[in-house]
């Protein structure tokens, strides 16, 4: 170690907290993980049973361009940790109100190359192709004008703010929802629900969120999406082994349980068998999680209610399904929609309860590489996007299996009647996570799933910044703080916290 070797403290080994670790060891300092599970990943794991793999988290991979750079601090390249294919088509949707012929053929597929996709639109909705590029083209425009200025800018000291371009930051949709965006530009139902379901991809309701999270068609329609070959727990794995090659401490099952402040510094945290001295902390605890570790003298009731009310994103309801039978018309990546779209996301983050009629999604990624299931089998991760939990508590949570086992039931019977025929009597393997579960196995806000919501006009602009405000070498990452949820901004979150905390040691 070089002799300005700080000693840093990462809490949790998420993706978050894994890309910060890798980063500050390639620098020359001691960094230890603390990890309260027992293997690495957070969300982002994997289950193994019977033959079959499930990834259980994250299931699509965007934005190349930044996991290419948080692999160039490791000692080898990237090529050499990972094996990426992308996808074509992107997407498989059914719709039935535009379904034409059998239910089990898919209504639309979305294909990377935009001029099929664009024959596909000709075909479905024929009126709306030239809306359908104008909503593109805004996507794109809004990622130009996002990109440098919001998603890779910590927006934490006055440097950063310097030269932004305030005409194209007035421009951005902010004033709008998505819902309204689409619709202004399409007339087509289907692709109307088409455009509104990206806002999804963080947890957000498309009739709440600001016009600029139409910014997210452009990174995977335009960008094009990956799949990485063995799952996308692989990338977890990868980052923990590029972190053990920089000499980082790993300590799994360490919970920690307070984090102890001086003069408005982080100096030690403590779990129940050890403490850290740390010159810098970077935590991938929950934002709202985080309050709660910090020792009681350090933080005051008014910055924990804070923390609270902090409106957390959508959970979800998870299917694992291992079958012995499979379905031709599946592809990768599969979305059913509900007939209601608005009334969806009205049960879902008004009322507060399960869709009677949900979307569902379903990746079957024994598409893209058959050793995920046995010859003739599928892995189907089946995921229904439902409401967190209705508080934060401090204590684990339960649930009625009734409950549970009967939405599974649904969901199942919902699926067969949209074309997946013998999939109950096919299943030989079956996980079901719910909010419960996300809650007790990994402290997020009410379960949520992708960190805090973006459902009013500036509340991307408000999530929790990479910097804590008050104690100056304490930053976090991950999915509930600048810039948001999902692998890409996860890992833009450690890059740009790490900017940081170099900068300032």
């Amino acid at each position: 170690m070089p002799a300005s070797s700080k000693n840093i403290v990462v809490i949790g080994a998420g993706l978050g907290g894994l890309t910060s670790a890798l980063i500050m060891a390639s620098e020359g300092h001691k960094v230890s993980i603390l990890e309260r599970n027992s293997i690495p990943g957070g969300k982002c794991s994997q289950i193994e049973e019977k033959g079959y793999r499930f990834d259980t988290g994250p299931s699509v991979l965007t934005m190349m361009e930044t996991i290419e750079e948080v692999f160039s601090y490791a000692a080898k390249p990237l090529e050499s940790y990972l094996e990426f294919t992308s996808m074509d088509p992107l997407c498989h949707y059914w719709d039935r109100d535009l379904q034409l012929g059998s239910s089990s053929e898919p209504s639309f597929v979305n294909y990377a190359d935009l001029q099929k996709t664009l024959d596909e639109v000709s075909r479905v909705a024929p009126n709306d192709v030239q809306g359908f590029q104008r909503l593109i083209d805004l996507s794109a425009d809004l990622y130009r004008k996002t990109n440098a200025t919001f998603i890779r800018n910590p927006l934490a000291r006055a440097k950063d703010l310097k030269g932004l371009p305030l005409l194209d930051l007035l421009d951005i949709e902010a004033f709008s929802s998505v819902s309204k965006v689409v619709d202004k530009h399409v007339d087509s139902p289907f692709l109307r629900k088409f455009f509104k379901r990206f806002t999804t991809y963080n947890g957000s309701s498309p009739f709440l969120a600001p016009g600029t999270l139409h910014v997210i068609p452009h990174v995977e329609l335009t960008l094009g999406a990956w799949y990485i070959m063995g799952g996308l727990f692989q990338l977890v794995k990868a980052l923990e082994k590029a972190c053990l090659e920089l000499g980082v401490h790993i300590y799994y099952d360490h919970d920690v349980e307070q984090i102890h402040t001086k003069h408005q510094h982080v100096v030690e945290v403590s779990t129940s068998s050890q403490s850290f001295p740390a010159d810098v902390v970077l935590s991938n605890a929950d934002s709202i999680d985080l309050p709660i570790r910090l020792a009681s003298q350090s933080v005051t009731q008014r910055e924990k209610r804070s923390a609270l009310k902090q409106q957390p994103s959508s959970s979800g309801f998870v299917l694992l399904l291992g079958t012995n039978k499979s379905w031709d018309h599946l592809g990768h990546h599969n979305i059913f929609f509900s007939r209601d779209y608005a009334r969806e996301f009205d049960e879902i983050f008004t009322q507060g309860v399960y869709p009677t009629d949900p979307t569902i999604y379903i990746s079957n990624t024994s598409v893209s590489d058959p050793s995920d299931a046995p010859k003739g089998g599928s892995n189907l991760f089946v995921l229904v996007n439902v409401p967190p939990l209705l508080e934060h508590t401090l204590g684990r949570q339960t649930e009625s299996e009734s409950d549970r086992s009967s939405y599974a039931e649904a969901i199942i019977s919902h699926l067969e009647s949209r074309g997946l025929r013998g999939l109950r009597e096919s299943i030989e393997v079956q996980h079901i996570h719910t909010p419960v579960h996300y809650f007790n196995t990994y402290r997020s806000n009410r379960g949520a799933i992708y960190g805090t919501s973006s459902n009013s006009r500036w509340a991307a602009f408000l999530r929790p910044r990479n910097v804590h405000p008050r104690f100056k070498n304490l930053y976090r990452v991950g999915g509930s703080t600048h810039p948001g949820g999902g692998i890409p901004l996860v890992l833009q979150s450690a890059l740009n916290a790490t900017s940081l905390a170099l900068d300032r040691l």
